[in-house]
């Protein structure tokens, strides 16, 4: 499951960084700055830039390294995320670009104004809390629902007569994904 996590975000972080950002109105890129500041979202992108470092190394079998190599791997990796998050053409722009794009300046400023509210200011706060609680249920979830993805990924082969590849498909499943046999034959 982790695996298939991981892959997701790193195609969807280098897929979105080959997307060129699109020039939105000067006005409302300035009051998407603005916003931005309001949502903390610098903050918000290092936690999730610190959530996809670990879950690369967990990918990449960084993790089993020695304890100081592990931190140099994590840090440089982390470096370049955030690095190439705040590059022209990175994260935080297309995401500005993306606020510019889907709301009017009124609406832009509407939204700011509520972050800087007190419950916006507690919204951002709970965030991290909330996402970490919501991430964790996620996991549990897809993972309990591998065998049933298993079994109706097998049937659908065997339907579509690729006897092969449904003689191939194995799933790992939840926490015996690092066991020797724990693939769904």
């Amino acid at each position: 499951m982790n695996r298939i996590l991981v892959r997701t975000l790193v195609l969807a972080v280098a897929f979105a960084g080959a997307i060129p950002a699109h020039a939105a109105d000067k006005a409302q890129l300035d009051e998407a700055r603005k916003l931005f500041a309001a949502m903390h979202f610098e903050r918000q992108l290092n936690a999730m830039m610190n959530s996809m470092g670990s879950a690369l190394s967990r990918e990449q079998g960084w993790g089993s390294q020695d304890p100081k190599v592990r931190e140099v791997i994590v840090t440089e990796t982390l470096a370049v995320l955030k690095e190439r998050a705040a590059e022209p053409g990175g994260m935080v722009d297309l995401s500005m670009n993306a606020y510019a794009n889907a709301f009017t300046l009124d609406e832009i400023r509407q939204i700011r104004e509520f972050y800087e509210s007190p419950a916006g200011q507690k919204l951002v706060a709970k965030i991290p809390e909330v996402t970490s609680q919501l991430m964790q249920e996620s996991v549990k979830s897809v993972r309990e629902s591998v065998p049933v993805i298993c079994d109706r990924v097998k049937a659908k082969l065997t339907a579509e007569k690729l006897d092969d590849a449904a003689a191939r498909f194995k799933c790992v499943t939840g926490s015996e994904a690092n066991a020797p046999g724990s693939e769904r034959k």
